[in-house]
């Protein structure tokens, strides 16, 4: 016998409530995947590598989360269409898990965040001093950092005056030696700086007036992390106070169908 009335309605509320979920699943997967793979941040993780196992941590479980969510909120749409108690129990039971993983997941990524941002801010000034001009790799983010969030140095341009690239000393053929240099890299200059000056923009001792970015770059980083961590956090609670309307509408159905089962049993005895 079809369900009519309350039920039904509140079967079609299950429904629609779990193709949502499905949806929501899809929106969180989606945004996990790109603030992983995001070309942007692989460079930017490049100078820690404790940075990005920490960032990438918290990217991970909500992934996880998301694709979890993509498959329950299939059961759940399936279970209610079938009007399957078997089924709408076993969505609920799993939703359970998946809310208290995704609030482990928010507490985690919230706690970790200021942490993260001061990993990147030191990551950034020992990079800075120690490996530019060194490390291929990490020279080459730098650059591109200091190039996309528009800013020069650590804390502003004069970390520098203390990078091995430009303090190291180089000797002459006959043997004496030339004062150390003090530069920054071109990826330092605004591009007007770069259009008046080319690639010497960087020589403090040619250009007096140089056109570089005014802001260091370990704050801008350190935002640059809090901010997509903050993104993260946001989307997963707002979507765990949805799945827990959700898990109790499911849980109120399941129980409804079960008094209807019991019913047709006693009036078919």
């Amino acid at each position: 016998m079809g369900l009519t009335g309350c039920m039904r309605c509140l079967k079609y509320t299950v429904f629609v409530i779990n193709l949502l979920f499905w949806l929501a699943g899809m929106a969180l997967l989606g945004v996990s995947l790109w603030l992983r793979f995001n070309p942007q941040t692989d460079q930017y993780t490049v100078i820690g590598e404790e940075l990005g196992e920490r960032y990438y941590t918290a990217s991970y479980i909500f992934m996880a989360a998301g694709g979890l969510m993509t498959l329950l909120g299939f059961m759940g749409c399936y279970g209610a269409l079938r009007e399957s108690q078997c089924l709408l129990v076993t969505f609920f039971v799993l939703l359970v898990v998946l809310f208290a993983a995704e609030i482990g997941g928010g507490i985690y990524a919230y706690m970790n965040k200021d942490r993260l941002a001061k990993f990147a801010e030191d990551a950034m000034t020992k990079t800075i001093k120690y490996e530019y001009g060194r490390n291929q790799i990490q020279t080459a983010a730098v650059d591109y950092i200091q190039e996309s969030l528009k800013c020069c140095g650590g804390e502003n341009s004069d970390d520098w005056a203390h990078s091995w690239m430009f303090t190291k000393k180089t000797d002459h053929d006959l043997g004496v030696e030339e004062p150390p240099m003090v530069k920054v890299p071109v990826s330092c200059c605004t591009d007007e700086g770069k259009q008046d000056y080319g690639q010497m923009c960087g020589d403090f001792k040619t250009y007096k007036n140089l056109r570089l970015h005014g802001d260091g770059c370990s704050e801008s980083l350190g935002t640059y992390f809090r901010e997509n961590l903050d993104i993260i956090v946001g989307i997963g609670v707002s979507i765990a106070i949805f799945q827990f309307i959700g898990a109790i509408i499911t849980l109120v159905f399941s129980l409804r169908l079960s008094e209807r089962k019991q019913k047709e049993k006693y009036y078919n005895y």
